[in-house]
């Protein structure tokens, strides 16, 4: 297993607040570990970001077949943003209706993620957010997760 730690390949701290986040490890497990190019077997991505919940609307225009969402709060009084899912058809799937968004910290990007059942801190990409406002992770607390 390859892990990186602090040490990351990447730029370890995207500092543009107030939607930092800090990728704190990365483990990787290589089909031939002889071999950095080879397949990846498993991989988690550990990071400490700001995290904040998105409700799932509506489709956001009809010739997008259904994969632009409009994202919102609870209250449904603030838009976050639209997002993409990776595979439209997990919507229906894993039955979504809501999704944690993490800020990328740059331009208006984020990631939406989902819990993985049975793993506590680990959490999935379903797709990505656009048009995603810097205000709304203002005063919020980072936590550290782990995608995978």
């Amino acid at each position: 297993m390859l892990s990186y730690g602090n040490r990351s390949p990447l730029k370890p701290d995207f500092a543009l607040e107030p939607c930092a986040f800090t990728i704190t490890n990365l483990d990787l497990i290589l089909a031939s570990p002889s071999d950095e190019f080879s397949a990846v077997i498993s991989a988690e991505l550990h990071i400490r970001a700001i995290v904040i919940q998105g409700v799932l609307g509506y489709d956001r225009c009809s010739n997008c077949f259904g994969q632009m969402i409009v994202l919102s709060n609870a209250k449904g009084d603030a838009r976050y943003g639209t997002m993409w899912f990776d595979v439209p058809s997990e919507r229906e799937e894993m039955g979504l209706k809501v999704v944690s968004i993490v800020s990328l910290g740059i331009t208006s990007l984020g990631l939406a993620i989902v819990p993985v059942k049975g793993r506590d801190g680990f959490y999935k990409r379903v797709g990505i957010v656009d048009a995603l406002p810097a205000e709304y992770f203002v005063g919020k607390k980072s936590v550290d997760i782990i995608l995978i």
